[in-house]
């Protein structure tokens, strides 16, 4: 028996209501009319036709300058555009942790024990490394923390 453990709740933001579903897919809400402006697949669609038998968005979204990042795992981690709904880039990666966005970068743990430094205006892969074990990164002054882990945001170097 499978089982996906989350704690993604709807984000709010402006008027605004964004969630994550079972099915794969981010919606956009007005709470008030309860009108759906959109809603966009976050999976790779070979995966709907046998590849992840699972494609949940179980990572909680986040909303960064009218982006939301999402990820699933359906191996894709995708920018939506907040307002049209239209998707600018995913990244074939499948995503069950909290992930981290700064200016530049998407910090994202991959269900393949990676962690991933993603480029937020392209969704290029700037590097990758190893971790010990899946847990939502932090980010503190250039460093990402992963569990006991530390890592150069730079260059995905182990500090320690």
């Amino acid at each position: 028996m499978n089982s996906v453990k989350s704690n993604q709740k709807p984000v709010c933001n402006e008027k605004y209501v964004y969630a994550g579903l079972t099915t794969g897919e981010v919606i956009k809400v007005q709470p008030q009319s309860r009108k759906i402006m959109w809603i966009t697949d976050v999976y790779r669609a070979s995966n709907m036709t046998g590849g992840a038998s699972m494609v949940d968005i179980v990572a909680p979204l986040v909303i960064h300058k009218n982006a939301v990042f999402a990820g699933g795992l359906g191996d894709a981690f995708c920018k939506i555009n907040a307002i049209s709904g239209t998707k600018q880039w995913c990244v074939d990666i499948s995503v069950a942790e909290p992930f981290v966005i700064t200016e530049n970068y998407a910090f994202v743990v991959s269900t393949d024990n990676y962690l991933y430094a993603i480029a937020n205006n392209n969704g290029d892969i700037f590097w990758r490394t190893e971790i010990e074990q899946q847990i939502a990164p932090k980010y503190e002054k250039g460093t990402i923390f992963v569990g006991k882990m530390q890592i150069n945001a730079e260059n995905g170097k182990k500090i320690k």
